[in-house]
């Protein structure tokens, strides 16, 4: 039986071989879905041929890990829908194809009083490179004030990776 890590491994590699044709944000924000580090509930991936992929936080992880689900968003909820194809950080790389899907695990940065031992480790991080040469980072972590990672956000940020490394996200 495959461990929960191999499990979440394998759905990310579901998207390796596509081609990425559009991105919708999806879910509520209070900051623009089009400005850099915002932050959305689900970010859908349409691919020619296939049905969509969301790219959403993991109730399994507390909401700190990145998980792949299957299928469209239910739009008939009082969702908010934006059309992200055309933004920066995706216009490079729709109608590429995904050519790698590799998950960072990162131990949580703080634990709670009744945990001992090494703190666990979590799916933070969705590096996307595409046969174009260009990188997508999807991340569970926002960016607090003082530049620092910030966990316990339930949602997903999608940068390249240079605005992923220059806000402390990816390691250089």
């Amino acid at each position: 039986m495959p461990s929960d890590r191999e499990r979440v491994e394998a759905a990310f590699k579901l998207l390796v071989g596509k081609a990425i044709s559009s991105v919708t944000y999806l879910g509520a924000w209070s900051k623009d879905p089009s400005e850099r580090g915002a932050y959305v509930e689900w970010v859908e991936l349409t691919a020619v041929g296939t049905q969509p992929f969301r790219v959403t936080t993991e109730s399994d992880f507390g909401d700190h890990g990145l998980a792949l689900l299957e299928g469209a968003v239910d739009r008939s909820a009082a969702l908010k829908v934006f059309d992200a194809t055309g933004l920066p950080v995706w216009g490079r790389v729709v109608g590429k194809r995904v050519t790698g899907a590799k998950l960072l695990w990162r131990p949580l940065l703080y634990a709670p009083a009744s945990m001992s031992g090494e703190a666990p480790e979590f799916p933070r991080d969705l590096v996307l490179t595409f046969d174009n040469g260009d990188i997508v980072v999807l991340s569970a972590a926002s960016i607090g004030q003082d530049g620092n990672p910030v966990l316990g956000v339930d949602s997903v940020g999608a940068f390249t990776v240079e605005e992923a490394r220059s806000l402390a996200i990816l390691d250089s």
